[in-house]
C-alpha cells in the first residue's frame, strides 16, 4: 500500500509541477498579486529591505509598497528623540532608494498589536478608514 508505482509518482510529479508554474504565474501577474515589504527604519532593516525587493525584481515579482514599522512618535523623552533622529534618516534613505514605490509609516504602538480592535487600527493606518 506505501509504494508509489513509478506512474503514480510521474502524476503526483507533474501535477506538482502544474501547480507550482500556477503559483509562479500568480507570483508574477501584477493584476493578481502585490507584494508588500515590511521594514523597520535601522540599518539591518534597510539592507534586509534592499535584498528583498532586489530578490522580488529579479524574480519579476511586483513590489509596489513598503511599510516602515515601528517608527518612533514625536516625544519630549530626548532618547527617544535621538532614536526618532536616526529613523528619520533611515527612511529618507528608503524614499530616495525607492521612488516609484508607495511607503507607509507605522508609528510604534505604546504596546504590542493584539485582537481586532489594534488590528483595526493597524488597518486604518496603513490603508486609510475605508468604512
Amino acid at each position: 500500500r506505501g509504494v508509489l508505482r513509478l506512474a503514480e509518482a510521474a502524476e503526483k510529479a507533474l501535477a506538482m509541477s502544474r501547480n507550482v508554474r500556477r503559483i509562479q504565474e500568480a507570483f508574477m501577474d501584477r493584476n493578481r498579486t502585490n507584494f508588500v515589504a515590511i521594514t523597520i527604519p535601522e540599518a539591518m532593516g534597510l539592507l534586509e529591505l534592499e535584498r528583498l525587493v532586489s530578490a522580488l525584481d529579479n524574480a519579476k515579482i511586483h513590489c509596489g509598497n513598503i511599510i516602515v514599522n515601528m517608527v518612533i512618535p514625536q516625544t519630549d523623552c530626548d532618547f527617544c528623540s535621538s532614536k526618532r533622529v536616526e529613523q528619520t534618516e533611515y527612511i529618507k534613505r528608503i524614499h530616495s532608494i525607492f521612488p516609484s514605490r508607495s511607503i507607509t509609516r507605522v508609528s510604534m504602538f505604546p504596546h504590542d498589536v493584539r485582537g481586532i480592535g489594534d488590528l483595526h487600527k493597524l488597518g486604518e493606518i496603513i490603508f486609510g478608514n475605508r468604512s
